[in-house]
């Protein structure tokens, strides 16, 4: 189950293939990005969509960097030796998802003081 802040317990997510899973997460984020503000009418909504996004760029992190140490670990570079260069893009990536989740960061501060510091309900 997702808790804010990022946690979430392992055990709580049914198994399923990570293509389904990549495959939901492209669906949300094509949702999003087609009107961004669409919903997010009060800076409360934007606070928790910013939260939000926070949230999903750590795991997005963990999720290349984990798939940079399978490649590490599985691959043979015999067989394939362009993945070795693959799991160095997916650690870049992992790290450059974990920037993004930083600098988010600062703006989630931003837009929660700002929702706190005024009425949460004013519209955007």
């Amino acid at each position: 189950m997702l808790e804010r802040g990022g946690q979430h317990d392992q055990e709580s997510f049914p198994v399923l293939p990570a293509t389904v899973y990549s495959s939901h997460l492209a669906h949300c984020a094509a949702g999003l990005a087609a009107d961004p503000v669409a919903s997010v009418g009060t800076l409360r909504d934007l606070a928790v969509v910013v939260r939000d996004l926070v949230d999903a760029q750590r795991m997005l992190s963990t999720v290349l960097a984990g798939l940079g140490e399978h490649l590490v670990d599985t691959a043979d570079p015999a067989v394939a030796p362009d993945l070795a260069a693959l799991a160095d893009i997916l650690f870049a990536a992992g790290q450059a998802a974990s920037h993004a989740a930083d600098a988010l960061g600062e703006g989630m501060t931003i837009a929660t003081d700002a929702a706190g510091g005024s009425d949460s309900n004013t519209r955007l």
